[in-house]
């Protein structure tokens, strides 16, 4: 709709005789902006939620899982090649996906299977991988863990150095950065059974 000067003597301007005294605008500013933090912060949580902190399917089938089994890797090739070579000359060494682990694998403690779910059935521990990398070399795993769900073969791969986990089953392989390695160190480590004590082990060098 157009707006026309209408030349009416009566027509008198519109004159807020009230206005709203400064103090109460402040307050309804602060209102608003309340609302908008607050609906600023549900946005960042919920792409930290689900871009940042993923929650992996395979883990449900981690902790319904009865029995898990132990595979110990070898020393590393990046900084233990010697030792490496020659430990991949021994006849008891089977290889998942590209990385040589002792053979055959250890059954986990019944007593621990509880543990291991604890630990390594928490979501929280496995994020986004962001990529490249680290000062210890290419991936190498320190342990696989291995169990089945309905048929279904899985292996998850810890590499303690790089703080890295690699998922391995029919579905492929996912690549995860991993927080509490402490606790999982701890939990594997007893299970370091074949392995030569050098200068990359994740123990310290040999006693």
């Amino acid at each position: 709709m157009e707006n026309r000067d209408v030349d009416t003597p009566e027509q008198e301007p519109n004159i807020v005789d009230d206005p709203p005294p400064v103090g109460s605008w402040k307050k309804i500013s602060k209102a608003k902006l309340t609302l908008l933090v607050a609906a600023a912060s549900v946005l960042v949580v919920s792409w930290w939620g689900t871009d940042r902190v993923p929650a992996p399917a395979w883990v449900d089938s981690f902790n319904a899982a009865s029995n898990f089994s132990i595979y110990e890797g070898l020393p590393r090739p990046f900084f233990e090649a010697e030792l490496f070579e020659q430990e991949m000359q021994r006849p008891d060494i089977a290889t998942i996906g590209v990385f040589p682990f002792y053979a055959p694998s250890v059954a986990v403690n019944e007593k621990q299977v509880m543990q291991f779910k604890e630990i390594l059935g928490d979501k929280g521990l496995y994020n986004t991988y962001v990529g490249g990398q680290k000062d210890c070399g290419p991936f190498h795993p320190d342990f696989a863990v291995e169990w089945t769900d309905r048929e279904a073969l899985y292996r998850l791969l810890i590499c303690f150095s790089c703080a890295e986990a690699l998922i391995v089953s029919k579905d492929g392989t996912k690549h995860y950065d991993v927080q509490g390695t402490i606790k999982i160190e701890s939990l594997l480590s007893e299970y370091s059974l074949k392995r030569p004590r050098g200068p990359g082990h994740y123990l310290g060098g040999a006693q």
